[in-house]
């Protein structure tokens, strides 16, 4: 074996060992969703060319992609190249340059992940990176990033169901990264509204849901009764209007919903916004 081989660029053998167990632990809950030929077709691909591969042409990336394109590319690449797929392949003694390649994918990671390390490399690049994958294999990627956001959402809905919020929240976000998807982000927007701090990004998730899902009245009931909770009168009344197929009224140019505050509900909500309306006529 090469020293080449050996060699492990650009990344501290703990730092490596973490990031293989991580995904050491994620083939175990989700073996990969492809058939051994074409494991093996794609490995020995990588195999023949990373020398020539740049961190992009290795995650299949191309320049500017943002954080979490980064971060389900490199799962997907590292669930690939694990040295644990060694059996599978049936290919004994591959294991070593497994290894070298997983370190290479951890190496692409960090630096592409990292917006300094990212532009210092790119502009050290003779050519410009650019996107030039094949379609099947883009294909691939996706039905392998859909397949992990499906199991962390229902590992979620189960943290959810055992009352472990702020983990569903943590396993939530996750999923939403590899399968963006209404019922993800509504699911995410039902957990962070248990916190009165986070009324704010459980307003975002559940406006993310209803983008996917526009149809979905009970989602703009959802958006609309946060906007009440967090003191937005305006943003409750255009939530309103549309529930009852009203034109909505236009905000204020330059106008911006008002510092959160401790929600109010029910009875007590209800009366807070009739009270907010009354006072908006007086200034008319």
């Amino acid at each position: 074996m090469s020293s080449a081989e050996e060699r492990h660029p650009g990344v501290p053998d703990d730092l490596l060992r973490v990031f293989s167990e991580r995904i050491a632990k994620s083939l175990e809950e989700e073996p990969l969703d492809l058939e051994v030929v074409e494991h093996r077709r794609r490995v020995g691909r990588l195999l023949q060319t990373i020398d020539a591969l740049t961190h992009y042409d290795l995650l299949e990336v191309a320049s500017g992609a943002g954080a979490s394109e980064v971060q389900a590319a490199f799962l997907a690449t590292g669930r690939l190249v694990h040295p644990s797929n060694e059996k599978r392949l049936g290919l004994p003694g591959l294991g070593a340059r497994l290894k070298r390649l997983l370190a290479r994918v951890v190496e692409a990671y960090l630096t592409l992940s990292d917006p300094d390390r990212c532009k210092e490399y790119t502009q050290s690049l003779p050519v410009p990176p650019f996107s030039r994958y094949r379609p099947q294999d883009l294909e691939g990627r996706r039905r392998e990033r859909q397949r992990l956001g499906r199991k962390q959402f229902h590992q979620a809905l189960n943290h959810e169901a055992d009352g472990d919020i702020y983990m569903a929240i943590q396993v939530a976000e996750q999923a939403a990264l590899m399968h963006a998807s209404a019922e993800v982000f509504e699911l995410l927007g039902r957990c962070q509204s248990k916190n009165p701090a986070w009324l704010g990004r459980a307003l975002t998730s559940y406006e993310r849901a209803l983008e996917l899902e526009p149809g979905r009245r009970d989602l703009r009931e959802r958006v609309r009764a946060l906007h009440e909770d967090r003191g937005d009168i305006v943003g409750a009344m255009e939530q309103k209007e549309v529930l009852e197929g009203a034109p909505a009224p236009a905000r204020p140019r330059g106008a911006t919903p008002p510092p959160r505050r401790t929600p109010t509900r029910g009875l007590v909500g209800r009366w807070a916004a009739r009270l907010g309306r009354w006072l908006s006529s007086l200034d008319e």
